[in-house]
């Protein structure tokens, strides 16, 4: 039969296949989003009152539209519009033990509506049988009559039948756009309900050949349509946002959603939808994950059974590695909605999470007995552990079983080919994704994938070394070495220490950023350096030659390989606090300046009581509460590694590893190799860090949310001095002059009162102890003075002029403040702004000395320093910076400069020792760190030959200006290598360059090759 539907389609606006740069000009689904008037008034209620409690329901206003309902039914029992209306707004709010009486009601008057919302009830109990046939039922009394329930009686029963039987649920779904092309014209629902069809469509391979265009870009000219009919029509734009977020559109679907929860605010459909949307935007570096979090509860406050929010929430506590907490959830959905397919796929990701097979098995074959077709089951399950969890390998296999069971879905080919590639499995991943892109080109993250990869053939060179497979940009192949020779290090250092590593790991390097995050998330823009896969990893390199490095590279690859030992070791098992944490533990292993200055940070989540327990670590990265919480998670994952070997040794940590590869979850894996129940391993891991801490006197500043439970307990108790001066110093950090300056007044004041009633200050230091009186004196004083002190602490932070600053800051010193950095460092601005240098630099030392390490600490130390002239000790303090940022190209080359002038070779050694794994394109200081190697080579021997000649042939590749002084010290090089021929090549290059550069006249003669030398001509 000939397809109509094209030729209907070709009147409306037309479209092409995106190029998806998210631009609004290429998005196709932006003229979704309210481009057209969309507000919603009471103005545009209509007055029968049946018809306006259906447009309150569409807008989530319950309450109004239940009150018209049940008067039209009080007056008329067979007013079958509003019965239905009624039924639906029940099954909205999830009232399911209402329904029974109405739908009887129902029955009575129309026999269609009773036949549809009984299928809707059918399906929602697990009844799917009975659910189809009152779906057929309902299509056989509504197909002559055009309308909604028509296409809703169909599309739901194509939706059922394509767990079932594909070919009657694609023809089913057919029908639906034959009776759209047949039709004159068509409501806003009529459209929704084409366009989802056209959606489910675009799975069925088979009947999309017979249609001109793809079912996606039909499905968005619905979608027009329905807009067009009714702007503010709210399903409309949930099914925009569904559509939107099966192509991987984040943007799309987040604005659909959100005009979705504008015009209906009470819609759990659309509160999900933008919670999933949030999710996803948040894993992608966008956003955060609490406003997921809260639209979710706001679906589940309408309807507190409502399965896609449970799903949502369970699929959040796997992710978290919760499992306890995924099954609670499951077992609420599940019993309100016990065959919804997304919930039976998470509960059945739970065993094979941990290995139990044979369960996953059970709950397989259960599922299949029922929807003997559900490739979604698989899809589920799969997105979930591979993207979530690590398990590519797992993924890939399910994708392939769910490929099985319904062959040509192209969801499981995306992820199959996806995690192919992840797994290095390259030619056929690729050939898979384009087997998916041919069947949907509108899913970004195929064609991202995509695109890199044919940038990748064209612009890339791959090649094979002992242990790896390395793809490189050609225009950084020149730097190839400092590549391999870490990555060997890399290998024989996490071998030894974990000795499970791949026979072969694919390791890509990617100049630009766009393309290394679509490599590894699929798509551009992921905050991230360095992604792995277990067996392949990518990472960020050097990247714009114009701009500073963002980071090191070295110590970004060496991050990335560690986790190929945990994931390698764990079968992909560990939670995401470990691998993480390993990672950032194994940094400082592998050069000292790679270690994170994370003290201060650690001391601020101590201070704070954000510290997360380790039985939660993982939610740190999953659901962060506050905005660098991942970060901070990265550091505490760290420091906690750093706790457990202190404290038992790094077999523990192996013994970790392994029970993790054997499913157990943290608590008992804490349990089985600590010895400790979990809440006492955070206690010990406290009291370790409050030892560690105690040698620093820095004073973390407090949250808000503390300095507000501060202000609680000082408006309980009043006359609390140390309180009253801790709260005034908490609102000068925050900015709330006026606060602070009451409070401290008021501290000071009833601290000089309280004083009155105790011996002088001289007379109670003399205490000493004597008695119980003396030591409960000596304790309230102390109190005392740490509240005076704090509250001049805050006067001299609001202070509008610098004597004022510098005098409360300093008696805050003298009388005992509980910040001591903070009046140090006041003093040290104040005094530097009014040029008293000298006092600016004995007040920045004791900054420096009293608080954790901090760069920005030692860069205004060496601003002073520089100042007074003291370059000795300037020059010293940058070098210190640079052992602790790894990314400090300026800093590195300023020190090494001036210790070249000063011949001082091994401070340049030192400083450049690890430039080439920051930025391996500084031509100055590859000739810099060559001629620092040579001149010190006496005190170090022939271990350094290699890298003395590799540095000045790296610069020479790279094309560095003063080429005779590389030749020279690269023949020079080969000449101790004992590689004559060649070093005479590069002497002669020198002279070609310099005839007079003496180094090069030099070794030539000690080459056994005259120089000659042009002799002047004879004066005339």
């Amino acid at each position: 039969m000939r397809k109509a539907l094209a030729l209907v389609l070709a009147l409306f606006v037309g479209g092409v296949a995106p190029s998806w740069g998210q631009d609004e000009e290429e998005d196709p689904f932006a003229r979704l989003y309210g481009d057209e008037d969309s507000e919603f008034s009471d103005d545009d209620l209509p007055e029968d009152p049946v018809e306006r409690g259906g447009v309150l329901l569409e807008h989530g206003r319950h309450d109004e539209a239940e009150a018209l309902f049940t008067a039209a039914i009080a007056e008329d029992g067979e007013d079958e519009v509003a019965l239905e209306l009624e039924a639906r707004l029940l099954l909205k709010c999830g009232r399911d033990e209402e329904l029974p009486a109405l739908l009887e009601a129902l029955k009575e008057v129309d026999t269609t509506r009773f036949e549809l919302l009984s299928g809707v009830v059918a399906e929602r109990r697990g009844e799917l049988d009975a659910a189809i046939a009152h779906f057929r039922a309902a299509f056989a009394l509504a197909q002559a009559t055009p309308g909604p329930l028509r296409m809703e009686s169909l599309v739901r029963l194509g939706e059922l039948l394509a767990h079932k039987d594909v070919k009657e649920a694609g023809e089913t779904f057919e029908r639906v756009l034959q009776y759209y092309s047949a039709q004159d014209s068509l409501t806003a629902a009529e459209f929704t309900w084409v366009a989802r069809a056209c959606r489910r469509l675009d799975v069925f391979p088979e009947i999309k050949k017979g249609y001109q265009k793809g079912m996606v870009e039909y499905s968005r000219r619905m979608l027009d349509q329905a807009q067009l009919a009714d702007s503010t029509y709210t399903s409309c734009y949930v099914e925009a946002g569904e559509l939107a977020l099966e192509k991987y559109d984040t943007v799309g679907a987040l604005k659909s959603f959100e005009k979705a929860c504008e015009l209906d605010p009470n819609s759990p459909q659309a509160r999900v939808g933008l919670a999933r949307s949030l999710t996803e935007a948040f894993y992608r570096g966008q956003g955060r994950y609490e406003s997921a979090a809260d639209n979710l509860k706001k679906a589940l406050a309408v309807n507190p059974n409502y399965a896609p929010a449970h799903a949502a929430l369970a699929a959040t506590a796997i992710t978290d590695g919760d499992y306890d907490v995924a099954e609670e959830r499951l077992a609420v959905g599940l019993r309100a909605r016990p065959a919804d397919v997304d919930l039976l796929a998470y509960r059945a990701a739970l065993p094979m999470l941990r290995g139990d097979k044979q369960a996953f098995k059970a709950l397989e074959d259960e599922l299949l007995a029922a929807r003997p077709r559900c490739a979604r089951f698989y899809e589920v399950i799969a997105d979930l552990i591979g993207s979530k969890r690590f398990r590519y390998a797992e993924a890939r296999d399910l994708a392939r079983k769910g490929l099985v069971v319904r062959p040509g879905y192209h969801p499981l080919i995306t992820i199959l080919g996806m995690n192919l590639t992840r797994t290095n499995e390259e030619e056929e991943g690729l050939r898979l994704l384009r087997q998916a892109f041919e069947e949907d080109p509108y899913n970004v993250f195929t064609f991202n994938y995509l695109q890199l990869f044919d940038r990748l053939e064209e612009k890339y060179v791959t090649e094979e070394i002992p242990g790896f497979v390395v793809r490189m940009h050609k225009d950084e192949v020149a730097v190839k070495e400092y590549v391999y020779e870490l990555l060997a290090e890399a290998r024989r250092e996490l071998a030894g220490r974990y000795r499970t590593i791949p026979e072969t790991v694919l390791v890509e390097f990617f100049p630009n950023h766009n393309d290394f995050s679509s490599r590894s998330v699929g798509l551009p823009g992921m905050p991230i350096l360095g992604v792995c896969f277990g067996n392949t990893m990518t990472v960020l390199s050097r990247g714009d030659r114009e701009k500073p490095p963002i980071h090191s590279w070295g110590r970004t690859l060496w991050h990335e390989f560690a986790h190929v030992a945990t994931l390698t070791r764990t079968e992909n098992r560990t939670p995401r606090w470990f691998t993480e944490g390993l990672s950032v533990y194994e940094e400082s292993l592998g050069r000292p300046n790679w270690a994170r200055t994370y003290d201060e940070d650690i001391m601020s989540l101590l201070a704070n009581d954000l510290l997360l327990p380790i039985a939660r670590l993982d939610e740190g990265f999953t659901k962060p509460k506050y905005g660098n919480q991942v970060i901070m998670s990265y550091y505490q994952g760290g420091i906690t590694c750093e706790f457990l070997v202190a404290r038992w040794g790094f077999p523990t940590i192996l013994s970790m590893l392994d029970g993790y590869r054997e499913g157990k979850l943290t608590p008992d894996v804490i349990r089985d190799a600590c010895g400790l129940e979990p809440e006492a391993f955070d206690a010990e891991f406290r009291t370790w860090l409050e030892r560690r801490f105690a040698r620093y006197a820095y004073m973390p500043p407090p949250t808000p949310m503390l300095r507000e439970a501060w202000a609680t307990y000082v408006e309980a108790n009043p006359w609390d001095v140390a309180a009253r001066g801790k709260l005034a110093w908490a609102n000068a950090l925050h900015g709330r002059s006026a606060d602070a300056e009451l409070h401290a007044g008021i501290a000071l004041e009833h601290g000089e009162r309280a004083l009155e009633r105790w011996d002088a200050l001289s007379e109670v230091d003399a205490l000493g102890g004597v008695d119980d009186w003396a030591s409960l004196a000596v304790g309230r004083v102390a109190a005392l003075r740490a509240g005076i002190a704090d509250a001049h602490l805050a006067l001299a932070l609001t202070a509008k002029d610098g004597q004022a600053q510098l005098k409360h800051a300093r008696i805050a010193l003298r009388v005992g403040t509980r910040d001591p950095v903070l009046a140090y460092r006041l003093i040290a601005g104040t005094e530097r702004a009014r040029k008293n240098l000298q006092a600016a630099l004995a007040a920045q030392l004791e900054v420096v000395r009293l608080s954790p390490p901090k760069i920005q600490n030692l860069q205004l130390l060496a601003a002073l320093y520089g100042q007074l002239g003291k370059t000795e000790q300037a020059m010293a303090t940058i070098e210190q910076i640079c052992s602790y940022s790894t990314e400090n190209v300026d800093a590195r080359l300023q020190v090494a400069k001036w210790a070249k002038e000063q011949g001082r070779w091994e401070i340049v050694a030192r400083v450049l020792d690890d430039m080439p794994l920051l930025d391996p394109f500084q031509v100055e200081a590859h000739v810099m760190l060559g001629d620092a190697l040579r001149e010190t080579y006496a005190a170090h021997g022939p271990e350094r030959l290699q890298r003395i000649e590799r540095e000045y042939r790296v610069a020479l590749a790279q094309e560095t200006t003063y080429r005779a002084a590389c030749h020279f010290g690269r023949g020079w090089a080969l000449a101790k290598l004992g590689k004559t021929a060649e070093a005479r090549e590069e002497v002669d290059l020198a002279l070609q360059d310099d005839p007079d550069h003496k180094g090069a006249q030099a070794l030539k003669a000690e080459l056994g090759d005259p120089v000659e030398v042009e002799q002047p001509a004879p004066p005339k």
